[in-house]
């Protein structure tokens, strides 16, 4: 996968990416080993990031629990690997956060920050749980959130405008729904990234779906389930 356009040719995505897809390469790549009921089976980590968008829940949380595992005890390369597997997700947050702000040039800092959240939770997060990379996701857009919120007091600062206007994202944010939806399981983070950036950002489904690796009638699909989900959701918390 590449980066985004509007990504810096350095950026620490940018980096961690190409760091991941050195330790994948022939002749001597890095193989995870999965737990499968006929015994450990050598998953191609190359193959695994082209597919992770599309992994059955239960495949991806098996996967996960693995890395995290191997991060735990072992750190160097696995950490690279388990953050590698995780840039299509990290700059979705970085795009949902720095979208529209002219705090813009600022990317690399945000960018730098979300790679040492999403590492944080690798050492933190409860394995246990079901939807383990959707938990952290949702960990690292909170972390996106508070340095969005501490961006816009900067430049508030910088250029002398109304305070009103650096107070943190209201709870009824329409992307805050979103995330507390991954962060409980109902939907996973590339829906969460179908639903805003083609219903936010008004962002074409095709486009969308190439970006995060997804063939465009599963997009399709995956997006109409989400939805649904999420109107339930809201009319859950609306109804009380």
């Amino acid at each position: 996968m590449s980066a985004p356009s509007t990504v810096p040719a350095a950026s620490p995505l940018v980096v961690v990416r190409r760091e991941f897809e050195t330790l994948i390469r022939p002749p001597d790549p890095l193989v995870l080993e999965v737990p499968t009921p006929h015994g450990p089976e050598p998953v191609d980590l190359a193959l695994l990031a082209r597919r992770l968008p599309r992994l059955e829940r239960e495949f991806s949380d098996a996967v996960w629990r693995i890395l995290i595992e191997h991060v735990r005890s072992k750190g160097g390369v696995w950490v690279v690997a388990a953050v590698g597997l995780a840039t299509s997700a990290l700059w979705s947050v970085a795009d949902r956060v720095s979208r529209g702000r002219p705090f813009g040039r600022r990317r690399e800092e945000l960018e730098a920050e979300l790679v040492a959240a999403f590492v944080a939770e690798l050492h933190a997060v409860d394995v246990t749980p079901p939807n383990v990379l959707g938990r952290m996701w949702a960990s690292v857009y909170r972390v996106g959130q508070r340095w969005r919120y501490s961006a816009k007091r900067d430049l508030a600062q910088l250029t002398g405008t109304c305070e009103a206007h650096t107070r943190p994202e209201a709870e009824g944010h329409p992307e805050t729904p979103l995330a507390a939806l991954v962060r409980a399981g109902l939907i996973t983070a590339v829906e969460a990234e179908l639903i805003a950036a083609t219903r936010l950002d008004r962002r074409p489904l095709h486009e969308v779906a190439d970006r995060l690796g997804v063939a465009f009638r599963t997009a399709q699909r995956r997006r109409r389930r989400a939805e649904s989900v999420a109107v339930a959701w809201l009319r859950k918390e609306i109804s009380g």
